[in-house]
């Protein structure tokens, strides 16, 4: 389903270079690793799955909160830029569908700024990694839930923990 999301992670200080995994700059050409010195935030865009129980319940098993390494490899997958979608092998690897793979890494590569994502007319959710090691959404006053139904949500501009999302505990 083309559920639309961002998924972006909140700047260190300490963290002045986001640099992708490895593996990845072998298969991209024009890949370089990011300054982002002037900014607070960088995300991704990722096409598929957006919803809180596809990339959102994702993001948390592979990306645990809490975990002292979770940051920096949230960080590569941003660093690999504008993705497909977000999933998880038989043997709990990422996979990362990154455009920059097959259409080159100018074009697809993170977005900086100095506020975090929002939603808008075709983002519904934003996944945000914060500096306190947690997930944070947002969603979008209106979405379509993984069963296909429009729902509106009323005005809802704050993040709320990804953890206390009722889809996630049902």
């Amino acid at each position: 389903m083309s559920t639309r999301c961002y998924v972006g992670v909140e700047l260190r200080k300490d963290n002045e270079i986001l640099k992708a995994p490895n593996d990845f700059k072998e298969k991209v050409s024009d890949y370089k690793d990011i300054d982002t010195s002037d900014n607070k935030f960088a995300s991704i865009y990722c096409h598929h799955d957006g919803y809180v129980t596809g990339v959102g319940k994702t993001l948390l098993e592979l990306f645990p909160e809490n975990n002292p390494e979770t940051y920096n490899k949230v960080c590569e997958l941003v660093a690999m830029g504008d993705t497909s979608s977000i999933d998880i092998d038989n043997n709990g690897n990422t996979l990362s569908d990154a455009y920059a793979v097959d259409e080159g890494y100018a074009d697809n590569k993170p977005l900086l700024s100095r506020n975090p994502p929002t939603v808008d007319t075709f983002i519904e959710y934003v996944y945000l990694f914060t500096k306190d090691n947690t997930w944070k959404l947002q969603r979008s006053r209106f979405f379509t839930n993984p069963n296909g139904e429009f729902e509106n949500l009323g005005k809802n501009d704050a993040f709320f923990p990804l953890t206390e999302q009722k889809e996630l505990n049902q």
